[in-house]
C-alpha cells in the first residue's frame, strides 16, 4: 500500500488539524483501540509506519538501550549537564544550542531506526521548592520564570528553526504540584489558590507563551485530592488557556488509580475520567489499556468520539514532525552528528558557565597554569568524587566522560598527584563471627563473594554515601560490589524476589535498584542510621561501632552464607517455612532473620580497619613531598543514583556527615583546600564556608560528558564566567517544613516568600570581577513599541524561530511593557560575564504587612558576555505586564494589580544594586 502523504504546514494551524482528523477518521475501530497507549503501531494498509511517542532526554537523548523494554546496542550520544546545571548558567542562547543539540542527535538516531523516539518527554518543568526532592536534578529550579525561559530555550532548540516542521517535540513533566518521591503514587499536594495560579501553573504559562511546546505528562501525585490524570485544570487550563494540547499519563501512571488510589474498581473508569479530564495518551501496560479502553467503550461510559478527540490530539505532533509528509524533513542528519566533537565543545561550555563559584577569599581563584607548567609546584587531587564515573537515571552513554581526574591529568600530568587511594575511601576487611573473612573467589570467570581464611581475607574501600548507604569497593580489581547479576548489569525494572550472588563486578552504581549500595543492621535487623550512633569524630570510623552486627542489601534482604561458602543475598519468602504466605512483608523479614539467628547460615560481622582516611591523607601527602606551595583540591557531594534519584528522596539537606568529616580533617593537614561540591541539590556547608582552611568553594551540577574540563577551564581561565544558583542555599533543615506541605507563601517557601537569611540566595554566585551598576531608569510602555529600535535588548525570540504556541491565551488582560534601561560597568581586574537579574515587588498592600504578596519576584535576567575591565555597557530588559499578575479572591482569577511596584536589579535576590518605584 502507497505510503499516506499529507504536505504539512504549521503555520496554518486549523488546515493541520483537519489533516489529522481526516487521518483519524480512516482508521478502524481496531487501530484507534490499539493507538490509545505509547504510540501506534504499523498500519500497513495506510502506509503508515509505527511511532513510539515518548523518549527520554533531560540532558542528551538517553540511548542507552539497557532497560528490559528497551534491549539494543548503545548509542553514544553528547551529554550536558543535568537541567538542574543547565539552568544555573542563566544563558538562554547555550540552553537553545543543547536542545538544537539533542534534537540533531535525535533525528540521526531516527533516520536509521523509525522505531526510535522524536518526541521526548522532556524538559522537567516541576517547581523545586523542597531541595530534598529526589528528582532534583532534573528541574530548572525554584522560580517559575527562570524555570519557564530556560526550559523553553531548550525546547525551542529541539523545535528547530523551520516554519514547517517540528525537528523534536517536547513533552513537559510533569503536570504538576510533584515534588516528593516517596509515596508519590498515593499522595495529594494540598495547594491553595493562590499558590497553583501564582507558582505551580505560572510556569507552565510562560512555558507555553515563549516556546514551541508540544505536550505535558501528567504526574503520579494527586491535587487536593484528585489524582493529577483526572484533573479538569489539565482540558480547561493546560490546554484551553495555555494551549498545550496533548497530554499524556506518566510512564504505569493509569493502573494505580485503581491498585494505589482504589478511586476506581476497574481501569475502564479511569479511561473514561481520564479522558474527560483531558488524557490523550495513556502511557502503560498496553494489554491494559486496550482492554480498559474496549471496555469503556463496549458499556458506553465513552464514545468513539471521545477517542478520536484524543488520538487527534496525539496524532498532531507526528504531523508537525513531518512523518507523513513525502519531502522526508530532516532526512540529511547523519550519524556523524552523534557525539560530535563540535556537541563536546558545547558541553564543556555549558560546564564552564554552569558551574558556580560560591567562595573566594582573598582571590584565592583563580590558578595561574603557568604556575605549574615545568615547575615542582603540585596539585593533590583528593575526594570520592574525583575519580568517579556517574551516571543519573535520565543520562545517555558517552565516551570518553571526563571526571576531575582525567582532566586534570590531561592539562597538568606532570603535576598532577592522584593515586589508587586519593579517593580517602577507607580501607577494611570484613570478619565473620566464625572467624572467617570475606573474600572474592573466581568462579566462572566471575568475583563472587565468599567467605576464606583469614590469610585469603580481600580488602575493601567502603564509602558512607549518607547516613545509611555504603558502597563495598574491591581493591583487587577497584569494582563494586552488586548483587545484579554480571550479564545484564541489572538497570532492569525486575522486581521478582530470589537468591542473589555477591558480585565485584560493577563499574560504578548505576540502576532503578542500587544494587551497589548496602546498609548496615544492628543484631535486631533494624538499619542503623549512622548519625546517630557516631559523633563528629567517630564518624570517620564508622564501620567499628559494637552495635553493628550485619548488612542487608537494597531490598533489605540480609546477607547470608550458602553451603558452598558464597555471601549470598537471604530470600525472605522462602527462608522459613513456618511463616505464612499472606503475612506482611515485615513479619516474613522478621521471621526469616529469627531462622537466620538460628542456623549457621547468619552473618555476625566485625570490620577490621586497614586504613582510615586520616591515614591515607597523610600517606599521600608524605609519599609526594607534600608543601606548602601546593593546592589541595577536594572534591566531594552527592551520587545521583545512590543518594537522590527518582523514588528516592533525601531526608535531609545536609552534605553527608562522613564527608564533611573527611574534608574537616584534609582541612586541618593542608594549607590550603579548594572544595568542589559535585552535586545536583543545595547542600547544607555552613561548617565548609565558614572554614578559613577552605578559601573557595565551587559548586557544580554532574551529568556532562566535559565536567572537569569545563571546571578546570573555570578554575584557570582569566576570562570569568560563572553560573548563578537557581535554588535558594538554606542553613539547614530547620528553615524547611515537611517535604510534603506544598504551601508556598504560607510556610514562607523559596525566596519570594523566605525571611531569613539563607546560606546563599536565590541567583547568588561570584564572579572574579566586580560590577557596578548606574543609571536605573524604567517606564511604563505601550503594546505597540518597536522592540528592533532598542539596540541593547537581546529577547528570547532573537535565536528561536517560530516562537509561541498557536493555540495559547496566555494574554487576557493586559498587554503593556515595563522597560528597564541601566548601565552595567566591570570594575575589576578580569574579562568577566555578568548575569543582571530584575525582581519586582508590589508594594502597596505589602507595606502594610500583609504577608500575601511576595517579597520580590524574577522578572527578567540577562547575560551580560565578555565585559573587558573598565567597560561599561547600557543594557534594557523588559517585562510584559502580564507577567505580575496576582491572584484575586474576588473573582478568583488573575490580574494586574494598580498601585505602585518597586523595580530592583541585583547580582542576586538579596544583593540589589540599583532600585526604583514605578505606578501603575
Amino acid at each position: 500500500m502507497a505510503k499516506t502523504v499529507y504536505k504539512n504546514n504549521v503555520k496554518n494551524y486549523d488546515k493541520l488539524v483537519e489533516m489529522t482528523k481526516e487521518l483519524v477518521s480512516k482508521l478502524t475501530l481496531e487501530e484507534k483501540l490499539v493507538s490509545m497507549t505509547t504510540g501506534y503501531p504499523d498500519f500497513e494498509r495506510l502506509g503508515i509506519k509505527a511511532f513510539f511517542c515518548g523518549g527520554e532526554a533531560a540532558h542528551g537523548v538517553q540511548a542507552r538501550h539497557d532497560q528490559d523494554f528497551d534491549k539494543g546496542t548503545p548509542i553514544y550520544t553528547t551529554l550536558f549537564p543535568c537541567p538542574i546545571g543547565m539552568s544555573a548558567t542563566w544563558d538562554k542562547e547555550l540552553i537553545y544550542k543543547a536542545g538544537e543539540t539533542v534534537a540533531n542527535e535525535a533525528r540521526a538516531i531516527f533516520n536509521h531506526d523509525e522505531n526510535s523516539a522524536l518526541c521526548m518527554w522532556a524538559p522537567t518543568v516541576d517547581l523545586e521548592r523542597d531541595p530534598r526532592w529526589g528528582r532534583n536534578e532534573e528541574g530548572y529550579g525554584e522560580d517559575p520564570y527562570l524555570t519557564g525561559q530556560m526550559a523553553g530555550a531548550y525546547i525551542n532548540g529541539l523545535a528547530g528553526e523551520d516554519e514547517n516542521y517540528l525537528k523534536c517535540g517536547a513533552t513537559l513533566k510533569h503536570f504538576y504540584a510533584n515534588n516528593n518521591e516517596d509515596g508519590r503514587m498515593t499522595s495529594s499536594s494540598n495547594i491553595i489558590e493562590k499558590d497553583k495560579w501564582e507558582y505551580y501553573l505560572e510556569v507552565y504559562r510562560q512555558v507555553g507563551k515563549y516556546s514551541r511546546v508540544e505536550g505535558t505528562m501528567a504526574a503520579y501525585n494527586a491535587i487536593n485530592t484528585v489524582p493529577c490524570i483526572l484533573n479538569h485544570e489539565i482540558k480547561d487550563v493546560l490546554k484551553e488557556e495555555f494551549g498545550i494540547s496533548h497530554v499524556v499519563t506518566d510512564g504505569g501512571g493509569t493502573q494505580p488509580i485503581v491498585n494505589a488510589y482504589h478511586r476506581f474498581d476497574r481501569h475502564s473508569e479511569t479511561i473514561k475520567e481520564g479522558l474527560k479530564a483531558g488524557i490523550d495518551m495513556f502511557t502503560d501496560n498496553k494489554d491494559v489499556v486496550y482492554e480498559a479502553v474496549k471496555e469503556a467503550l463496549e458499556k458506553k461510559m465513552i464514545s468513539e468520539e471521545d477517542i478520536d478527540n484524543a488520538l487527534v490530539n496525539h496524532i498532531l505532533t507526528t504531523f508537525k514532525l513531518g512523518l507523513f509528509d513525502d519531502s522526508k524533513p530532516y532526512s540529511d542528519i547523519d550519524d556523524s552528528v552523534l557525539n560530535s566533537e563540535k556537541g563536546r565543545l558545547l558541553s564543556r561550555q555549558i560546564q564552564k558557565e554552569a558551574t558556580c563559584l560560591l567562595k573566594n577569599d582573598n582571590s584565592f581563584l583563580p590558578l595561574n597554569e603557568a604556575d605549574f607548567k615545568g615547575t615542582d609546584k603540585k596539585i593533590f587531587l583528593f575526594g570520592p568524587m574525583a575519580g568517579l564515573k556517574i551516571l543519573d537515571w535520565y543520562s545517555g552513554i558517552t565516551d570518553p566522560i571526563l571526571t576531575m581526574k582525567t582532566a586534570l591529568n590531561n592539562r597538568l600530568p606532570e603535576n598532577t598527584v592522584f593515586d589508587k587511594n586519593s579517593d580517602l575511601c577507607p580501607i577494611v576487611k570484613i570478619k565473620n563471627k566464625d572467624g572467617r573473612y570475606f573474600g572474592i573467589k573466581v568462579v566462572n570467570n566471575k568475583h563472587v563473594l565468599a567467605l576464606v581464611p583469614k590469610e585469603e581475607a580481600s580488602e575493601f574501600k567502603i564509602m558512607l554515601w549518607d547516613n545509611k548507604k555504603f558502597t563495598l569497593e574491591f581493591t583487587g580489581n577497584n569494582k563494586f560490589l552488586t548483587t545484579a547479576k554480571p550479564i545484564d548489569k541489572d538497570t532492569t525494572l525486575n522486581t521478582e524476589i530470589e537468591d542473589f550472588q555477591i558480585f565485584s563486578e560493577a563499574e560504578m552504581a548505576f540502576g532503578w535498584f542500587i544494587r551497589e549500595a548496602f546498609n548496615f543492621t544492628d543484631k535486631d535487623t533494624k538499619i542503623i542510621d549512622l548519625q546517630d550512633l557516631c559523633s563528629d569524630n567517630s564518624i570517620l570510623n564508622f564501620w567499628e561501632d559494637s552495635k553493628i552486627s550485619s548488612i542487608c542489601c537494597w531490598n533489605k534482604h540480609l546477607l547470608q552464607v550458602a553451603e558452598n561458602g558464597e555471601v549470598i543475598v537471604s530470600d525472605t519468602l522462602s527462608a522459613s517455612a513456618e511463616i505464612p504466605e499472606n503475612a506482611a512483608p515485615e513479619k516474613k523479614i522478621a521471621e526469616n532473620v529469627k531462622h537466620l539467628r538460628e542456623t549457621s547460615e547468619a552473618l555476625e560481622l566485625t570490620i577490621e580497619t586497614v586504613k582510615d582516611s586520616k591515614t591515607l591523607i597523610a600517606e599521600i601527602l608524605e609519599e609526594n613531598n607534600y608543601t606548602s606551595n601546593d593546592i589541595c583540591l577536594g572534591v566531594f557531594g552527592t551520587h545521583p543514583i545512590i543518594n537522590h534519584k527518582e523514588d528516592v528522596d533525601r531526608e535531609n539537606i545536609i552534605l553527608p556527615v562522613f564527608e564533611s568529616a573527611v574534608i574537616d580533617t584534609l582541612s586541618k593537614m593542608v594549607d590550603n583546600t579548594l572544595l568542589l561540591l559535585e552535586s545536583n541539590c543545595p547542600l547544607g556547608i555552613s561548617k565548609e564556608f565558614n572554614n578559613e582552611k577552605i578559601p573557595a568553594i565551587l559548586w557544580s551540577a554532574t551529568g556532562s560528558e566535559e565536567l572537569g574540563s569545563g571546571i578546570l577551564d573555570s578554575i584557570f581561565d582569566n576570562k570569568s564566567s560563572f553560573g548563578r544558583l537557581n535554588m535558594t542555599w538554606y542553613k539547614d533543615d530547620s528553615d524547611l517544613p515537611s517535604i510534603m506541605d506544598y504551601s508556598i507563601s504560607d510556610k514562607k517557601r523559596t525566596y519570594m516568600f523566605f525571611d531569613k537569611a539563607p546560606l546563599f540566595p536565590f541567583g547568588y554566585g561570584l564572579e572574579y570581577s566586580n560590577f557596578e551598576y548606574s543609571d536605573l531608569k524604567v517606564s511604563l510602555e505601550a503594546n505597540d513599541i518597536d522592540l528592533k529600535s532598542l539596540d541593547s535588548l537581546v529577547k528570547f525570540d532573537d535565536f528561536s524561530y517560530p516562537f509561541g504556541n498557536p493555540n495559547s491565551k496566555f494574554y487576557p488582560e493586559n498587554n503593556g511593557k515595563i522597560l528597564v534601561n541601566l548601565k552595567v560597568k566591570n570594575i575589576g581586574e578580569f574579562i568577566s560575564d555578568e548575569v543582571v537579574e530584575v525582581y519586582v515587588r508590589y508594594l502597596d498592600e505589602a507595606n502594610n504587612d500583609n504577608k500575601k504578596y511576595p517579597l520580590k519576584q524574577l522578572k527578567d535576567f540577562r547575560r551580560v558576555k565578555n565585559l573587558n575591565p573598565g567597560e561599561e555597557r547600557e543594557i534594557t530588559l523588559l517585562i510584559p505586564l502580564d507577567d505580575i499578575r496576582f491572584y484575586c479572591e474576588e473573582d478568583k482569577k488573575m490580574h494586574v494589580k494598580s498601585g505602585k511596584y518597586e523595580i530592583m536589579v541585583g547580582r542576586s535576590s538579596e544583593d540589589i544594586q540599583q532600585r526604583t518605584e514605578l505606578i501603575i
